[in-house]
C-alpha cells in the first residue's frame, strides 16, 4: 500500500498510518511487523505481537531439558509460520483506514 504526501509531513503521516493499521490487524499465531517507509528508508514500525500458548502445562515433574526441548520446538514453529504465513486484512479494515477524518 502507498501513498503519495509531501516530504514535511512524510513522517508524521507514516507514523499514524502505522498506529492506525496496527490497531485494524488482528492477531496471529506469529509476529505481524508493519512499516512504514521512504524508498529503503524505515521511517515508522509497529509490531503486532503474536499468540502464546502454553506449551509446558501438559509437561510435569522436573526434567528441564524436556520442558526446554518443547519451548525450542514452539520456537521453530513459530519462525517457519512467519516466513510462510499470510495475513488477511478485512475489507472494513481498509475501509475504515482511507476514511478522512472531518473533525466533527
Amino acid at each position: 500500500m502507498s501513498t503519495i504526501v509531501h516530504k514535511e509531513k512524510a513522517y508524521g503521516i507514516g507514523r499514524e498510518m502505522v498506529t492506525k493499521l496496527r490497531k485494524l490487524i488482528s492477531r496471529e499465531n506469529f509476529e505481524i511487523a508493519i512499516q512504514a517507509a521512504i524508498g529503503k528508508r524505515i521511517i515508522a514500525k509497529e509490531r503486532i505481537a503474536p499468540y502464546r500458548k502454553d506449551v509446558t502445562s501438559g509437561l510435569y515433574g522436573g526434567d528441564i531439558t524436556r520442558k526446554k526441548k518443547v519451548l525450542e520446538k514452539q520456537k521453530k514453529g513459530k519462525r517457519k509460520m512467519k516466513r510462510i504465513g499470510k495475513i488477511e486484512i478485512p475489507g472494513e479494515a481498509f475501509m475504515s483506514f482511507y476514511q478522512i477524518d472531518t473533525g466533527k
